[in-house]
């Protein structure tokens, strides 16, 4: 029997109002370790060097189960010459989401992709997030309908995404303030 993959992508955009020097907003998302740290709990967050990072976050409900996930993560400075001018880009490597063990049957059948970009704008920062996610109905899923399947997973989905906004607007913003506080102003000509 073949199975049949099920793919759901989503993005939301944000933008993030923050008084200061444009260069100065991109020099603090260039600082990597500032801006991780500001975007997870320190608790569950690793550094493993070279811009390699782990996380394993508080467990969240997803449609009816408890799951603990388990995020390896990188970050990435893209070059200046793009067109869409981007400081910051957080990449997910893995995500491994551990459960009970009616859960490890949805786990073993899921892949999901993450990644955000964060870039200085004029008058703030402009935050994208992209989440995808696949999954490959076997086991019992293979009783239940791909639609069915398809709108279980989209509010999970949004909610990652929205997740991941509110922290760009919350807490990397309050830290970008209080770093920009710190930081002698710079006067461009």
């Amino acid at each position: 029997m073949t199975e049949n993959a099920i793919l759901l992508r989503r993005q939301k955009e944000s933008f993030i109002p923050i008084e200061g020097n444009d260069s100065l907003l991109s020099s603090y998302l260039r600082r990597t370790d500032r801006a991780v740290h500001a975007l997870f709990d320190q608790r569950g967050l690793k550094d493993h060097g070279n811009g390699h990072y782990s996380y394993l976050a508080r467990p969240i409900t997803m449609v009816r189960w408890e799951v603990i996930p388990s995020l390896s993560f990188h970050t990435e400075h893209p070059a200046a010459f793009y067109q869409d001018p981007v400081d910051f880009r957080l990449v997910l490597d893995s995500c491994e989401l551990a459960g009970n063990e009616r859960w490890s049957v949805v786990g073993q059948n899921l892949t999901f992709h993450c990644e955000a970009s964060i870039g200085a704008s004029r008058g703030g920062v402009r935050a994208r997030a992209y989440a995808a996610t696949t999954i490959r109905p076997s086991g019992w899923l293979q009783m239940i309908p791909a639609v069915v399947i398809h709108e279980l997973a989209t509010p999970v989905v949004d909610w990652v995404l929205s997740r991941l906004l509110t922290r760009c607007e919350k807490s990397l913003r309050k830290d970008m303030e209080n770093w920009l506080q710190k930081e002698p102003a710079v006067v461009t000509s």
